[in-house]
């Protein structure tokens, strides 16, 4: 007993809070519950519209489990095999729990399947059907004898006043008097039936079911004081004490739940409706005679089961027992929209100035033109003025500007200029080999050559795409300034419009000239940029050329000048894809540069050659049977090409006669040739060169570093920068070794078979005996001039060497003669004419073309054309001819 009354001195505090809000919950509790009417049917009562539970009811279902092993609310109380009524007033389905804040009653629905408390099943709860009867069992009348509806309430008993787990209180009716009761019930203990519905003690280790729980004293029992019972008991009230098939349910309440914790000395409940409540209880409805049918627990398989009641004091910002002000906007609207904005003000529009400073607070900063807060309109402009203008600075510095104007001017080539051998350049009629960068621009990857061409013009061929370019170098020759003039497929050509020139270092990775570096300084045009890739491109120069390469036919490398007769020169650089470069220059200075290709009817069969240097071999040239198409695509100026209609004409190319024997003995004056004896030239053809050429080895691992001598530089008077790229079994001999032309052909004899028998033997004679007269040619221009009987000699090695030109016809500036004794044609000088003039539709080209004499010269080894030369047999003297500054120079 002292322990109780320390434990409800413990509760005080508490009791006393929860008085405070009994007072509250009285005031708002209608808002926290819906309002009641019993009517017998608890889920009329106690479920809203729709089947949706009111205000403050918490529900607990009675579930079974079906064949697929899920929960569902269905008839879980046995009745006998083959029973005629589907279920028994015993099997709950579900029971209702609702506090009324308003009230303080706690209120209970009991719903059925059927009618509560009709064992058998026939609607008829107060009396036995004859199914029953005949079973041996029994529907009593008004939950009569051993009939009971049970729920065990526990309410408390843990140290902080929450229910402990074991039942306190039992509500509704007994079916037999509890062992531990010590005072008759107030109904009278026989018999027992619904007058004995009330609030009990429950059993204290009751083993029993709850129906037989039902303990009544006025005694102190378990933990509570004596007397606690009697006021407890009224607390309970039956709304519906007898059930029909109208008013099929069970509903009690214990009005003033507060009152009977309070006896209990138990925490109140909060009818603020902000604390939860919680309490376990278990329910019980059955009887012992009604034979063969089954009783309801619930739980099915725990002691008990917890009721949890929420908190209902929610405020209109949703908040349990709140004041009403968590939600509040700024204008004090409940969960209204309006905020503070940024600058303080209640919905305002946080208006700022550009700076990010409150226009509320006097910010006013604005954007000036450029979109620049607080600038001054300047920081936009572009460099004609204009605002977000599109006018940029070249990388000349000139607004708008294409990014010409800073590129060194193109300085053409001296006519009589030959290649310096003591310095590496880009000369014309050289090539270069090597692999455009990887990527994924049409063209990556692929091998192509670059062709150099008069005035700084190249030729780029690869598969199926030819590009006409300038390459336009600096004065140091460390830079060259690219501008595409025309291509086929035109896609392929950058164009020469503003911005397309781009800017790309070169450097030659070694003394002898061979591997060229390209790196890209800088380039618009993306297509370029990523062909020539960001890393240094290596390009290997191809030798010279040599007997395989066909004499008087149009390859790769091959160089043509010649004047017309108005003293027109025009220099013809032939690269891959039969693509050309003419360069026209006019008497006056005046120059234009033609892009095309040009197509022979029996390329083929132009040349063939051998790598013998006997006069008995044969060299069969096919110029005079040749015909030429030339086709122009593009000029530079630009528009001085031919048109398209008219961009294809159709020429015949014949090599001139060089000797004749109706010409006076003694006047044959042989043509100025390409080299003299300045310039000699051995050529590395002996066992211990090494080839530099590429092999068709996977290109990946190909670097033109690999094949650059690592030795000295070379031996005096010998260059190896220049070899051939044939097999040329003679190749070590010297220029000057063979230093004389062949004046007779049987083909234009005219004169006996004697002259023949003497031409024959010319060939075995001494340099000396094959000085005899022989006519100068008609297409020569009627020039001719005595040529002396005999001409100075030098040493050289010790041997004897006279000061005799290479002319053209011989062709043995190679270091070995390809020209054939049994060859008619002058292999080195050829006209172009077309037929009856109607073969070129192109009047400017046909001008051009009309009266041009070309001459085959090997730029690569320092050929210059025929009148650039000195004549040691005419009034030069014989110190010019040995000194290079009589060819002209590079400027």
């Amino acid at each position: 007993y002292q322990r109780r009354v320390r434990d409800f001195e413990a509760l005080v505090p508490t009791m006393l809070a929860c008085v405070v809000l009994l007072f509250v919950g009285v005031a708002l509790g209608q808002q926290f519950n819906d309002p009641l009417t019993f009517t017998g049917d608890a889920e009329k009562d106690l479920l809203s519209f729709g089947g949706v539970l009111k205000k403050g009811v918490v529900t607990l279902d009675d579930p079974t489990i079906d064949a697929f092993g899920n929960e569902v609310l269905a008839p879980d109380v046995g009745v006998p095999p083959g029973w005629p009524f589907p279920f028994s007033g015993w099997d709950i389905k579900n029971i209702y729990f609702q506090i009324d804040f308003s009230t303080g009653a706690l209120h209970f629905g009991i719903n059925c399947f059927g009618v509560c408390g009709d064992a058998d099943g026939d609607g008829n709860p107060d009396a036995s059907s004859a199914r029953i009867v005949a079973a041996g069992g029994q529907d009593n009348p008004r939950m009569g004898f051993s009939e009971s509806f049970a729920i065990g309430l526990d309410l408390g008993g843990s140290v902080d006043g929450s229910p402990d787990g074991i039942m306190d209180l039992v509500l509704g009716y007994p079916a037999e008097t509890a062992d531990d009761s010590t005072h008759p019930y107030p109904c009278g203990n026989d018999p027992l039936t619904v007058n004995c519905f009330g609030l009990y003690f429950f059993q204290a280790d009751s083993a029993d079911a709850p129906s037989a729980a039902f303990v009544y004293t006025e005694d102190a029992y378990r933990s509570f004081p004596a007397g606690t019972l009697p006021p407890v008991f009224g607390k309970a009230q039956d709304h519906n004490p007898a059930t029909t098939v109208d008013r099929p349910d069970l509903e009690w309440s214990i009005n003033d739940i507060n009152d009977v914790l309070t006896a209990l000395s138990f925490p109140l409940v909060d009818l603020g409706g902000v604390i939860p409540y919680e309490m376990n209880i278990l329910a019980f409805s059955g009887s012992f005679q009604d034979d063969g049918i089954g009783e309801d627990f619930l739980p099915n398989n725990a002691p008990f089961v917890t009721i949890s009641f929420p908190c209902q004091a929610f405020d209109v910002c949703d908040v349990c027992g709140g004041d009403g002000t968590t939600c509040l906007d700024c204008a004090g609207v409940p969960n209204g929209p309006a905020v503070y904005d940024q600058c303080g003000v209640c919905n305002g529009d946080n208006a700022r100035d550009c700076s990010g400073a409150c226009v509320s607070q006097g910010g006013n900063a604005v954007y000036d033109i450029c979109d620049i807060c607080n600038g001054d309109g300047t920081q936009c402009l572009d460099c004609q003025g204009v605002p977000f203008g599109t006018s940029v600075y070249d990388r000349c510095d000139v607004c708008d500007g294409n990014g010409a104007s800073c590129v060194p001017q193109p300085q053409p080539l001296d006519l009589c200029a030959r290649r310096t051998f003591d310095r590496c350049e880009l000369f014309p009629g050289d090539e270069f080999r090597g692999y455009f960068a990887d990527g994924d621009v049409d063209m990556s990857g692929k091998e192509f050559t670059l062709t150099v061409a008069q005035d700084h013009f190249v030729i780029i061929a690869s598969e199926h795409s030819t590009l006409y370019s300038r390459w336009i170098p600096s004065a140091d020759r460390t830079e060259v300034n690219v501008q595409d003039i025309a291509a086929s497929p035109v896609q392929h050509s950058c164009g020469a419009e503003t911005g397309a020139l781009g800017l790309y270092n070169i450097r030659f990775r070694d003394a002898e000239c061979r591997v060229l570096e390209v790196t890209r300084a800088g380039d618009p045009c993306e297509r370029r940029a990523a062909l020539m890739g960001a890393e240094p491109m290596l390009l290997e120069k191809r030798p010279c050329r040599g007997p395989a390469d066909g004499v008087c036919s149009i390859q790769q490398r091959t160089v043509w000048t010649g004047r017309d007769e108005d003293g027109r020169r025009s220099w013809f650089v032939f690269g891959g894809n039969d693509a050309y470069v003419e360069t026209s220059i006019a008497p006056d200075g005046e120059r234009t540069s033609f892009m095309g290709r040009v197509s022979l009817n029996d390329k083929s069969a132009s040349t063939t050659s051998s790598s013998s240097d006997s006069s008995d071999s044969s060299n069969e040239v096919t110029f005079s049977d040749t015909m030429i198409a030339f086709t122009e695509i593009a000029s530079e100026p630009a528009d001085f090409h031919c048109p398209l209609s008219v961009e294809t004409g159709f020429y015949h190319a014949r090599g001139l006669e060089l000797s004749s024997s109706d010409e006076p003995s003694g006047t044959f004056e042989p043509l100025h040739g390409v080299y003299d004896r300045s310039h000699r030239i051995k050529y590395r053809g002996d066992s211990s060169s090494t080839s530099t050429s590429i092999s068709d080895s996977d290109r990946e691992t190909f670097n033109p570093l690999d094949f650059v001598s690592e030795g000295s530089r070379h031996e005096v008077n010998q260059i190896p920068a220049v070899d051939d790229d044939d097999d040329d079994s003679v190749s070590n001999s010297w220029i000057h070794a063979r230093q004389h032309a062949r004046r007779k052909h049987d083909r234009y004899a005219k004169s006996s078979s004697s002259e023949e028998s003497s031409s024959s033997s010319s060939s075995s004679t001494t340099d000396e005996d094959e000085e005899a007269a022989a006519p100068a040619p008609a297409a020569a221009g009627g020039m001719q001039r005595k040529r002396h009987a005999s001409h100075p000699y030098y040493k050289y090695d010790g041997t004897k060497h006279h000061h005799r030109k290479t002319d053209s016809v011989s062709s043995d500036y190679h270091g070995r003669s390809y020209r054939r004794s049994d060859s008619k044609d002058n292999c080195g000088i050829i006209t172009l004419w077309s037929e009856h003039y109607d073969r070129d539709p192109c009047a400017t080209r046909l001008a051009r073309y009309a009266t041009l004499t070309i001459v085959e010269i090997d730029s690569c080894r320092g050929g210059v054309p025929p009148e650039c030369t000195c004549n040691p047999d005419s009034e030069d003297s014989d110190e010019a001819c040995t000194s290079s500054s009589t060819f002209g120079t590079t400027t």
